[in-house]
């Protein structure tokens, strides 16, 4: 068992108000597609995540909703890309609880 797991489960076992989140960073390789789109919601449910980090999303700045969650996107505008296929971007998608906390918090958004 890792320390940190040991550090949880010990924590867990002392105090019955820690609430764990997950929080998974991934490289898409482009997210241009409904479907891809799709999947990223899709695995923020089934996974019961957080939220999911996401870089190389190759679009352009945006905010995204399906259902209650959300995705924030900040990327390069199209006169700026250099090719047609999409560069850069990342992003942020919110699970419906992430996304409750995120209002409850003030639904800030920094450009």
């Amino acid at each position: 068992m890792s320390r940190a797991a040991g550090f949880i489960n010990n924590n867990v076992a002392k105090n019955n108000n820690f609430v764990s989140e997950t929080i998974v960073s991934q490289n898409l390789r482009g997210l241009k597609s409904e479907a891809r789109l799709e999947e990223l919601f899709f695995g923020l449910r089934i996974r019961n995540l957080l939220a999911i980090c996401i870089q190389e999303t190759w679009r352009t700045p945006d905010t995204l909703k399906n259902g209650n969650c959300r995705l924030f996107l900040a990327g390069l505008k199209k006169e700026d890309m250099k090719s047609n296929r999409g560069e850069q971007g990342v992003g942020i998608s919110l699970s419906e609880k992430g996304a409750e906390a995120w209002k409850e918090a003030g639904s800030i958004l920094h450009d």
